[in-house]
């Protein structure tokens, strides 16, 4: 769905779907870092995803500002993914209709 139909549904404030638009995005740039701080064994590079400009980078934003509070408030804090996925795997069967949801900045 666009963000002006989603504004003029009233999802959205007129200012808050200004602020989405970007008129010129450009592309996202992919490159890697060298890891010489670690041991080599797995992967010597990070990954990186430059998205400044980009398409999403005012959602992202906008995200991080709606849910930062709530994050703040949460006292669970997840060291990598295999540490994530023990985790989740002990809340056992959710209730019907639950999200899982997962955040990284």
């Amino acid at each position: 769905m666009k963000v002006f139909e989603l504004q003029e549904k009233g999802e959205l404030t007129f200012s808050t779907a200004v602020y989405l638009v970007n008129d010129q995005p450009c592309t996202a740039q992919f490159y890697l870092l060298l890891k010489i701080h670690k041991n080599h064994g797995k992967s010597p590079v990070h990954p990186i995803m430059s998205a400044n400009e980009c398409a999403m980078e005012k959602f992202h934003s906008l995200w991080i500002f709606f849910l930062k509070p709530l994050i703040s408030q949460n006292k669970e804090l997840f060291m990598e993914t295999s540490h994530s996925l023990i985790e989740i795997g002990k809340l056992g069967q959710l209730p019907k209709g639950s999200l899982l949801v997962t955040f990284d900045t």
